[in-house]
């Protein structure tokens, strides 16, 4: 009886052993991959993020900028909109009645020029006064 309560003793040693090495290499094999995965997100360039944006699979946005009153703002505010990096977006000026030069300015500084724009009125609304487009593609 003592021999085989050695034998078994002995057995649970080596499945000890063996499990505590496997989970070793398990820990080693996490550590140095998550030492990859770090130096992989340094690596992860600029140039590349760039590229991930261009892809044909970001769809279209339209981004809506309501005013009033905000002639002083107004310029440089569009033109950080227009500054942004996204494959296809318009800026939309929505120009609520201002009582000062917000439209002027809007204007004057991207060279704006009324279009006749058929348009669907989804939503009850005060008449649309004009609606102009700019000339030039970018103003960045």
């Amino acid at each position: 009886m003592s021999v085989l309560m050695e034998l078994l003793f002995l057995y649970q040693l080596v499945v000890l052993w063996y499990f505590a090495f496997l989970n070793l290499f398990y820990a080693l094999f996490a550590f140095f991959g998550l030492g990859m995965v770090a130096r992989y997100a340094r690596e992860l360039s600029e140039q590349t993020l760039k590229d991930l944006l261009e892809r044909e699979a970001y769809l279209p946005v339209s981004i809506l900028v309501p005013t009033y009153n905000e002639e002083k703002t107004i310029a440089h505010s569009v033109r950080s909109f227009l500054g942004l990096h996204y494959p296809e977006f318009e800026v939309i000026v929505v120009a609520d009645g201002p009582k000062d030069r917000t439209l002027e300015v809007l204007k004057e500084e991207f060279r704006l020029v009324e279009v006749e724009w058929v348009y669907r009125r989804a939503l009850p609304t005060k008449p649309v006064r004009g609606i102009y487009r700019g000339r030039v593609k970018s103003y960045v």
